[in-house]
């Protein structure tokens, strides 16, 4: 687990540079933070052994909460 963590860590430094430089830079961070956490929690969770859930599962029980989906 800390090896994705401190890759995670270096590929930031890396990209720190050009994400800086960007002119249109709040918008560029925002995305590319989002893909880099989500890139981040997938690879603990696969790493500690813990399968992620699947993509319809989350959706369904988001709908369910909200009051949209019925079983």
């Amino acid at each position: 687990m800390l090896k994705i963590i401190i890759g995670v860590f270096i590929l930031v430094l890396i990209n720190l540079k050009e994400l800086l430089a960007s002119t249109s830079r709040g918008k560029v961070m925002g995305v590319y933070f989002t893909v880099v956490g989500i890139s981040l929690i997938l690879g603990i969770l696969i790493s500690t052994k813990k399968a992620p859930p699947s993509p319809y599962e989350v959706i369904s029980d988001l709908l369910y909460n909200i009051g949209l989906g019925g079983e």
